[in-house]
């Protein structure tokens, strides 16, 4: 068993050592900020508003106040976390794209390792996550995806191991 623990030891440490190169590879892609699109505005404006004290809401151009209701609330409110430790909003955006990736690049890569029992099954998972453009753009943006898929992959994992072993882990 002493080998297997071995063998296992080093497919975590080769997939947190793939999660850091691809968390270098997100910072890089916003290094000029994310993209962002017109939900974006609406994520900034409500961050902004609550880390004020004014709540989770949006000022139309009418001048009306409007709760956040169209859009997942808890991107604003992560952002709004870091601007009142003194993040800007853009550089708090970079660290949950950062964040949310090394979440859900690690989850899928150690829960699958553990699952599997195979120890390239961790790390072959992050490095495929990290050169997708498919999975790599919306993680390069300001937008409610990247929590999203750090969630979706904690989720993943949990329900395949509760399938494979019938008990909650």
């Amino acid at each position: 068993r002493e080998e297997g623990l071995m063998q296992d030891r080093g497919s975590y440490v080769a997939t947190l050592a793939l999660c850091a190169v691809g968390s270098v590879a997100i910072l890089y892609g916003t290094n000029w900020g994310p993209w962002a699109g017109s939900d974006s505005v609406e994520y900034f404006e409500a961050a902004n508003n609550l880390a004020s004290g004014k709540g989770l809401v949006l000022v139309r151009a009418s001048g009306a106040v409007r709760p956040l209701s169209f859009r997942p609330p808890l991107y604003p409110v992560l952002l709004a976390l870091g601007n009142r430790v003194g993040l800007d909003l853009l550089v708090g955006a970079r660290i949950i794209d950062v964040a949310s990736f090394v979440v859900f690049a690690g989850a899928l890569g150690i829960g699958l390792s553990f699952i599997t029992k195979e120890a390239v099954a961790g790390p072959a998972v992050v490095l495929l996550l990290a050169t997708s453009a498919t999975i790599v753009h919306p993680l390069l943006g300001a937008m409610s995806e990247p929590p999203f898929f750090a969630f979706a992959g904690i989720a993943l994992v949990l329900l395949l191991s509760y399938i494979q072993s019938g008990r909650i882990p």
